[in-house]
C-alpha cells in the first residue's frame, strides 16, 4: 500500500525521537501471504518497525511458529506482536 500521511501515529513504538518523516501501512497478514486490503488488516507503523515486522515475520515462517526468546528480544514488543499476529492470521485464513 504506500505512504500515508505523517500525522498518522506508529502503531509499533509508542516514542519516537526523532518523530518519523512519515508512516507506511502495514498489511498485519500480508497480501503476498493471502491477506486482504481491508482497514482491519492495516496498521501505520515507521519505517524501521515495517521492515522488523517482516523481518520477524520471515524468522517465524522458517521456524513454523515455534521462536526463539533469544531472537525475539532483539525487536521491540510491538513489532513482534504485529508479526505474531500476522504469522497467526495467516495459518488461520482470516482475520
Amino acid at each position: 500500500m504506500g505512504t500515508i500521511s505523517g500525522d498518522e501515529p506508529c502503531a509499533v513504538h509508542e516514542n519516537h525521537d526523532p518523530i518519523p518523516y512519515d508512516t507506511e501501512l502495514h498489511h498485519v497478514w500480508p497480501k503476498g501471504m493471502g491477506g486482504p486490503d481491508v482497514p482491519e488488516n492495516l496498521v501505520p507503523v515507521c519505517g524501521t518497525g515495517h521492515n522488523n515486522i517482516h523481518a520477524i515475520l520471515r524468522y517465524l515462517i522458517r521456524r513454523k511458529g515455534k521462536p526463539s526468546a533469544a531472537f525475539l528480544r532483539r525487536f521491540h514488543a510491538g513489532e513482534v506482536r504485529y508479526a505474531t499476529l500476522g504469522f497467526e492470521r495467516s495459518v488461520r485464513g482470516s482475520l
